[in-house]
């Protein structure tokens, strides 16, 4: 069987935390390609990009809700606004544990909220919650084109 291939895009603006996301999908062994925004803006940019590309959208995003430009839940409410993108699964990924943002974050239908104090080392309890989500779950086919290894 043929192992499917992730195409991630991770929002944040923290260079050391999109490091150890990356550092921690390269350990594991899943196969994934990941895009990185460092705010909103630039990830609606990515997204509308990747309309047209080969790869085509992402299957998962993973969001920081504290960014400069566009925050988190600004993104939220822009990506379910579009028929195009509001199928796209999103993962709150934040330093935030207050309950308002995990509220927020709920309204505006994130698959997760994880706190980023809780993600392991080199993100190891992440990868391992996203490795088991993506190869358990069941997903719509968006396209002719499914990305499969």
């Amino acid at each position: 069987m043929n192992a499917k291939l992730l195409h991630l895009l991770l929002i944040d603006d923290d260079e050391v935390d999109r490091e150890a996301v990356g550092r921690g999908f390269d350990a594991s062994g899943i196969p994934y390609v990941i895009t990185v925004a460092k705010n909103g803006v630039d990830a609606l940019a990515v997204l509308h990009a990747s309309v047209d590309s080969p790869a085509g959208c992402p299957h998962l995003i993973l969001l920081d809700l504290n960014m400069p430009q566009m925050g988190g839940l600004s993104f939220l409410d822009a990506l379910r606004a579009d028929p195009a993108f509001r199928h796209i699964i999103v993962i709150a990924l934040t330093t935030s544990t207050r309950n308002a943002d995990v509220t927020a974050a709920y309204e505006r239908n994130v698959a997760a909220y994880i706190a980023k104090s809780s993600m392991g080392e080199d993100c190891a309890d992440l990868v391992q919650f996203i490795h088991s989500y993506w190869r358990l779950a069941e997903f719509p086919m968006l396209s002719e084109d499914a990305a499969f290894a």
